[in-house]
């Protein structure tokens, strides 16, 4: 559909005049990361060209009208009476998002809204992410709220969580939420802290097959997954799987007394470890959410760099020395990271081109 014919199928269900409003929002594919946001770790998706697009209208009551060009229901809602009802169906998703705003403290009054959508529906894409932040972004623009993204985003999470009742991890909302175009996000899911990184694949193709099968979060295992990781997280006395270190996992792994369990976390640390490698990027743990990291005035743009070479050059760094010592910046040849005695960790700050 074009921006006219939206606008038309919107007029045609909610009648003409007034500020009407164009939106879109992208889904979603993960390059890499799959069960690592809900346990902490580091994922790597971008946002897509397909998603959602929003048509809006404020109405001067606080009745909340929904329709869409992809599933015949339309529906009526009072704003003072959200409630989540299974047979509201895709409904519920912005239903949730404006339960929560208004839980938040954020008056927003009634809305007619045409949503239409070009994700295949049930393949994996984030089509409920992508029409939460539709409905959260829409919102905030019409009724003024200066809501940053960031929020946006986790109020889309919780309504996900808390609303419909799928306990998923942040990664689907942010990418959406945060995406720029021909960029993956590098983000860890425990801080939020994220970044930005070019993705020139060349003659590279990313091909998303649609095969048909349908996934949907509400309907399979992925509670039970969670479930999961979280007891296995648990019975390991952390917070969360990633933070601990191979070695640390091999000596406690027989701490688990399940070979589910132990499957679990083996997967979790292992596509952690991979996430890294795969987006060339390695972040402290001290990091504010929702902060892009900032390069050094005039430093040559960053390569991606392997995690491999982030421990050689730690080990070269602290080798014959029985402590960590003061934060500073480590040079190796063409590479600068900056020491953080803190978390143990070195962060690469620029990669210098040959003299």
């Amino acid at each position: 559909m074009t921006k006219d014919e939206r606008i038309g199928a919107f007029t045609r269900a909610f009648g003409a005049g007034g500020d009407i409003r164009t939106y879109f929002s992208p889904g979603r594919v993960n390059l890499i990361g799959e069960h690592v946001d809900y346990t902490g770790g580091p994922v790597f998706p971008c946002a897509l060209t397909l998603g959602t697009w929003a048509v809006a209208r404020r109405r001067s009551d606080r009745v909340l009208r929904l329709a869409s060009g992809n599933f015949p229901l339309v529906k009526e809602i009072p704003l003072d009476n959200l409630k989540y009802l299974p047979a509201d169906d895709w409904t519920n998703y912005p239903k949730g998002v404006l339960s929560v705003m208004a839980g938040k403290g954020h008056r927003v009054g009634g809305m007619d809204l045409y949503f239409h959508g070009d994700l295949p529906n049930g393949a994996g894409l984030s089509s409920s992410a992508s029409i939460e932040l539709a409905m959260a972004v829409v919102a905030d623009d019409l009724f003024g709220l200066a809501i940053d993204r960031v929020s946006l985003v986790r109020y889309s999470q919780e309504a996900e969580n808390k609303f419909v009742g799928v306990n998923c991890g942040i990664m689907d909302q942010f990418a959406i939420g945060m995406g720029k175009k021909n960029h993956a996000v590098f983000l860890d899911c425990t801080t939020l802290q994220y970044e930005h990184v070019p993705l020139e694949l060349g003659s590279v193709r990313v091909v998303i097959a649609n095969t048909n099968k349908r996934r949907e979060l509400a309907d399979s295992k992925y509670n039970e997954r969670r479930g999961e990781c979280e007891e296995a997280a648990k019975l390991l006395k952390v917070k969360h799987l990633v933070e601990l270190s191979p070695a640390a996992f091999a000596k406690r792994k027989s701490q688990l007394g399940s070979d589910v369990l132990l499957k679990r976390a083996r997967h979790v640390l292992g596509i952690a470890v991979a996430a890294q490698e795969y987006a060339g990027r390695h972040f402290s743990q001290d990091a504010t959410p929702g902060i892009i990291l900032e390069r050094p005035a005039g430093a040559a743009p960053l390569v991606p760099e392997k995690v491999l070479e982030l421990k050689e050059a730690w080990l070269k760094y602290h080798r014959g020395r029985d402590r960590w010592h003061e934060p500073g910046i480590l040079q190796d040849g063409t590479k600068a990271y900056r020491v953080d005695p803190n978390h143990r960790q070195l962060q690469l700050l620029e990669t210098r081109q040959h003299q």
